[in-house]
């Protein structure tokens, strides 16, 4: 079977699910990454909450049914789709993630091997968009031997993903919810599982720049994901100086590296 490395230009770009009517779904993919979250539309009102100490357990509990995922992409026999599960906010790591892909206009048809789960997608950043994409890694200053955080910044036009892993290990299973079910887990042990940041924004198309529209941690939503400049200092400097950030009163040390970037 023939492997082609990149992902060809049909298949990358913004994409939003066309079907939206038991979730809300939105994918992004450059030639050799991905992102993609799955927020289900009967979501309780997290107004008012600011952290995931704020939320009640049934609130966690819901939060544990969402799904998403990010790493890298290869193309196999043209038309096949492989998505490897690198962050996975359900605790299915390295299960496969095999699609075949079919491209009709603006739509992109996705199934399953056997042909079912069938899906399909709306390109929402239009042809030709232009493609950025992060990997980037959080090193912690204040715990020893900490393994880093893993994570991805994926842009096509106007559109963004950003996908950060969490930073302790879930046992393997179909989801976080039949994990902290079997284990009976409560606040305590669900609020670092749940510590896992899958959004979707907006750079400039929203009420303000870098808007997040959608996100696995709700609190998240309608607030920016990055400063004004702080995308340009990226830029400037993701190759010299790691960018210095605080999250959960921990200081962290985030080191960039740039994997695609096509312009005009």
């Amino acid at each position: 079977m023939d492997i082609i490395t990149d992902v060809p230009d049909q298949f990358t770009g913004a994409w939003q699910r066309t079907a939206p009517d038991s979730a809300r779904s939105f994918w992004l993919q450059s030639r050799h990454l991905y992102a993609y979250l799955t927020i289900p539309h009967d979501r309780p009102d997290f107004s008012g909450k600011f952290s995931l100490a704020d939320c009640s357990l049934d609130e966690l509990m819901w939060l544990a049914g969402q799904d998403g995922a990010a790493g890298a992409c290869i193309i196999e026999s043209s038309d096949v789709l492989h998505r490897r599960r690198q962050i996975d906010y359900s605790p299915t790591r390295g299960k496969p993630f095999l699609r075949r892909m079919r491209r009709e206009g603006m739509l992109l048809h996705e199934e399953s091997l056997r042909g079912t789960d069938q899906v399909a997608w709306q390109n929402i950043s239009g042809d030709s968009a232009e493609i950025i994409a992060f990997r980037f890694q959080d090193e912690s200053l204040s715990a020893d031997f900490a393994e880093p955080y893993k994570g991805v910044l994926l842009i096509a036009g106007d559109c963004f993903m950003f996908a950060r892993d969490r930073g302790v290990y879930a046992l393997q299973a179909e989801s976080l919810q039949v994990l902290a079910e079997c284990k009976d887990y409560g606040v305590e042990e669900l609020i670092p599982l749940l510590d896992f940041e899958i959004s979707y924004g907006l750079r400039t198309g929203g009420t303000f720049p870098w808007e997040i529209k959608l996100s696995t941690l709700p609190f998240r939503e309608g607030k920016a994901l990055l400063s004004p400049n702080a995308f340009d200092a990226i830029i400037a400097n993701w190759q010299r100086l790691p960018q210095k950030l605080e999250r959960n009163g921990e200081i962290y040390m985030r080191r960039w590296s740039l994997d695609e970037w096509t312009q005009d």
